[in-house]
């Protein structure tokens, strides 16, 4: 999940203050639906293992989909809204929210009920959509009536909160994995999304309204790192959803029981969740180009460790080394965003669907090393490899070119 770019400021006015919601429900509906996207996005493919005995190859068929369909909803859905609202005042935002929350909690239980593997697609089918379109909602809630010190600091509990919440899925779906009952994640999955009702109804009919103000001067350079880390930040998606869908394929060849695997997959949502407390904390990095090399380094690092390690504990390494490479990207592309420019709900549609094309193409690049392999299962990893170096290549003279331009025109204005 990747969040809006929020507007800047260092007080926040009377005004302000009593037109912003009230955090809690907001971040209670981050912690409760993380949980449930991170366990789709992250933990379908061990469930579709278990389940139905998907293979490297289906799953990232199955990844391709994922990735595909969100990038529509992402983009749709603050078009759709003011559609929505112009067609009658009964439609509001929060009613729509628990609309979405309801229809989610309903199609949870589609695969539990088709039994066969076809209801695994159809809610990838069905739910993702709705998930890219939830998002920035939540987000508007979270950034509306809010500048400056506040917004940070709600962004900030934001931030600490989803990741968690993606960490908490990876080890709650464990005792069903081992029980041999990995549908019976979809039913608890359900069961989050109406809890979310609670919340919701605590909230505003309509988000608060996303505040103006005058912009205090930035470096220059932070253009040009704003510019680097949203590329970075679609590169750092990219690699995680080439390797999601063959992660229970890797695990599977170190002879690791299921009821371990997603705790073990874990170990880069934590590293990335340390890496946020790190970075909100320490404010060295501020301002340095030495941030995107690291970090890049780290998660590529990682990436390539975790193809080709020869055991668990070398896995384990490049789990960490990713989380914590992709977390510090994440963050500074947050922080960047902040500090550089100021986004609507639509800016925030806009974020999710950059990251619906990382989740897309990263399938497709597992495809394509799957069909350039044939039968030969040991290229696999060396062919995966190279195809993602070259695809990071290709990001970084990317970054590099938009960040050139961006201090150019930042200079000339």
């Amino acid at each position: 999940m990747v969040r809006t770019d929020h507007s800047r400021g260092n007080h926040a006015t009377p005004a302000a203050a009593r037109s912003a919601p009230t955090l809690g429900p907001t971040l209670t509906i981050v912690f409760l639906a993380s949980i449930s996207t991170g366990a789709v996005n992250n933990g379908v493919f061990f469930i579709a293992q278990e389940a139905h005995g998907f293979g490297r190859m289906l799953n990232l068929l199955l990844g391709l989909v994922v990735g595909a369909v969100y990038i529509p909803a992402a983009l749709a859905v603050g078009p759709g809204l003011r559609r929505l609202a112009a067609r009658s005042a009964r439609i509001t935002t929060r009613r729509v929210l628990v609309t979405m929350m309801i229809v989610m909690a309903g199609l949870c239980s589609l695969p539990v009920a088709a039994g066969g593997p076809w209801g695994i697609w159809v809610f990838a089918a069905l739910y993702v959509p709705l998930m890219g379109a939830l998002w920035p909602i939540v987000e508007s809630y979270l950034s509306g009536g809010r500048r400056g010190d506040r917004l940070r600091r709600a962004t900030g509990w934001f931030n600490l909160l989803w990741a968690s919440a993606v960490a908490v899925a990876a080890w709650g779906m464990a005792p069903l994995l081992e029980l041999d009952r990995p549908l019976g994640v979809f039913v608890g999955l359900s069961v989050i999304h109406l809890a979310c009702l609670v919340p919701i109804a605590r909230l505003s009919s309509e988000p608060p309204r996303h505040l103006e103000e005058s912009h205090e001067p930035h470096p220059p350079v932070y253009v040009g790192l704003l510019a680097t880390f949203r590329w970075l930040l679609v590169l750092s998606y990219v690699l995680l959803a080439t390797l999601n869908p063959i992660l229970p394929w890797r695990l599977d060849q170190t002879g690791l029981a299921i009821g371990w695997q997603t705790p073990l997959v874990s170990a880069w949502m934590v590293s990335r969740v340390a890496m946020f407390v790190l970075l909100q904390r320490w404010g060295g990095w501020h301002g340095r180009w030495r941030t995107p090399i690291w970090s890049c380094g780290l998660m590529l690092a990682g990436f390539l460790l975790v193809l080709f390690a020869g055991g668990r504990i070398g896995i384990i390494a490049g789990l960490v080394m990713f989380g914590a490479g992709i977390g510090a990207i994440y963050a500074a592309a947050l922080y960047y965003a902040m500090e550089v420019g100021r986004a609507e709900v639509d800016a925030g549609g806009t974020h999710e669907a950059m990251i619906g094309a990382g989740y897309t193409l990263g399938p497709v690049i597992g495809l394509l090393a799957v069909a350039l392999i044939s039968d030969a299962d040991e290229r696999f990893a060396p062919t995966l490899a190279t195809l993602s170096i070259l695809v990071t290549l290709l990001c970084l003279c990317l970054a590099g070119v938009t960040a050139a331009r961006s201090i150019r025109r930042a200079r000339v204005g």
